[in-house]
């Protein structure tokens, strides 16, 4: 049973956003063009392993989630965690093509492209241990007695691994199914009313994972940003308002909510507070009062009073 579905993350528009609205001349270009494409493409992935486990039939009632985070002895961020009344599992997803090497000492995962690129990242491995470990940890503040497991799962089922350290199961996405099927189990550790409340207890202590604005977080100037607001049909940036339209000076495509969007991107990557100046600089408008219209149907909140007056985008916790 899936109790929280796949959605994308907001990170990955967020970081989608960032790389679109640097220069090519920044310093950060190539690392933030790198980090958007790779959580994209994680999403993908994690898409791809959510849907396996809703075709999947267990001789037992099991809940899976999307993307978990929860706080034991730190904040941990699990791909996808399935809760059975036998086992906890931890789902690691990894979206990557060609050919990765997984080594010790040091734990890294080395991917090597096609074309001879060579990416280094952090092993998946050390990942799941770590994952396993706060999950344990969190589930005993609770007197929670369950055993956990973790696997990694490369969704790219092409991809060729030269080489595991065997610290941890590692699965292809179609070899799942199989795993969860044999997975040895005996009398089990929970009831379905426990497993309801447990359930209840994830969804209620799980924290979105919110960096935001990334400006802050990657030591990003706000001013090194590419402002105005995007063409939704072209990907123009710095398409102009005229009256009560926004008009592509490129593609001449038209929209009366465009403004939406960008709006949404500058409390994603470039500043907490927007201000009504600030607005009119981000957006490219003329006066005071497209931008105090434009503030006013944004679903905003309002934060201080006067000339101070400032406005916040809450997103979902």
């Amino acid at each position: 049973m899936i109790v929280k579905p796949f959605q994308p993350t907001l990170q990955a528009e967020a970081l989608s956003s960032l790389a679109t609205r640097l220069p090519t001349s920044h310093p950060m270009y190539r690392k933030i063009q790198t980090k958007a494409k790779n959580k994209v493409a994680g999403d993908v992935g994690e898409e791809v392993v959510m849907r396996e486990l809703a075709k999947l039939k267990l001789p037992y009632l099991f809940h899976a989630y999307h993307n978990i985070s929860l706080y034991a002895e730190k904040l941990f961020q699990m791909d996808i965690l399935v809760i059975t009344p036998h086992y906890a599992l931890i789902l690691e997803v990894k979206n990557f093509k060609d050919a990765v090497e997984i080594t010790t000492n040091p734990s890294q995962m080395i991917q090597t492209l096609a074309n001879g690129v060579v990416n280094v990242c952090r092993s998946p491995e050390s990942q799941i241990e770590e994952y396993i470990y706060q999950l344990s940890h969190f589930l005993k503040q609770y007197n929670i007695n369950l055993p956990v497991l973790g696997a990694v799962v490369f969704s790219f089922e092409t991809l060729r691994i030269i080489n595991s350290s065997n610290r941890a199961t590692i699965l292809l996405q179609n070899d799942l199914p199989h795993y969860l099927r044999t997975i040895k189990t005996q009398k089990p550790h929970l009831s379905e009313i426990q497993l309801e409340q447990i359930k209840k207890l994830i969804l209620q202590k799980n924290k979105n994972y919110q960096p935001f604005p990334l400006s802050d977080y990657y030591s990003i100037d706000p001013k090194d940003l590419i402002t105005g607001v995007i063409c939704e049909k072209c990907a123009y940036i710095g398409i102009e308002k005229v009256k009560r339209r926004w008009i592509c000076p490129k593609c001449h495509a038209t929209s009366q909510t465009a403004h939406l969007n960008t709006i949404k991107e500058y409390f994603l990557i470039s500043r907490k507070t927007l201000s009504n100046k600030e607005c009119r600089q981000f957006l490219h408008l003329n006066n005071n009062h497209e931008a105090t219209r434009i503030i006013k149907k944004a679903n905003l909140t309002k934060v201080g009073k006067s000339s101070s007056t400032k406005y916040q985008m809450i997103f979902p916790k």
